[in-house]
């Protein structure tokens, strides 16, 4: 007799096995974020922002000559190499994610019309408003409290 071939979903299905009682799957754990490592070992994200923000503005040169100093901390040759990978790539990707994280991201707006590019009419009574408008200052409020 001839086997059946299993499709994509059966395959999956099939290779599915339960984990047994005491069994361990991912002995390490999840891997830690950079900055959590960074922190352990004493950096601050103004730390962290400054020596970004500072590397974003050197040469190529500089850049190099920095990353094969012995006195360059992890933090330092982490983001020179980063520069200096996309540099070589002609990649925007470590650059961008750098830029990001120092000066954040620019403010996007979106242009909503109605039919045929005419304002959007909405019917809200006042006490629609006023709860829409007491929700966004609350959230605002709390967003400010639990900022990094």
């Amino acid at each position: 007799m001839s086997e059946k071939k299993l499709t994509g979903i059966e395959k999956r299905m099939a290779n599915l096995k339960p984990i047994k009682k005491g069994e361990v799957k991912n002995p390490n754990g999840r891997p830690r974020l950079l900055r959590s490592i960074l922190k352990d070992q004493g950096y601050t994200m103004v730390d962290i922002h400054c020596t970004i923000k500072g590397m974003l503005y050197m040469t190529r040169d500089e850049l190099e000559k920095f990353f094969e100093s012995e006195q360059a901390t992890v933090l330092e040759k982490m983001v020179g190499s980063a520069i200096i990978s996309d540099m070589e790539k002609g990649q925007l990707v470590n650059f961008d994610s750098l830029v990001s994280r120092v000066w954040g991201r620019p403010k996007e707006n979106v242009e909503l019309t109605g039919k045929d590019g005419e304002a959007i009419k909405l019917d809200v009574s006042d006490d629609q408003a006023l709860a829409v408008m007491e929700a966004g200052i609350k959230s605002k409020k709390h967003n400010l409290e639990h900022k990094d």
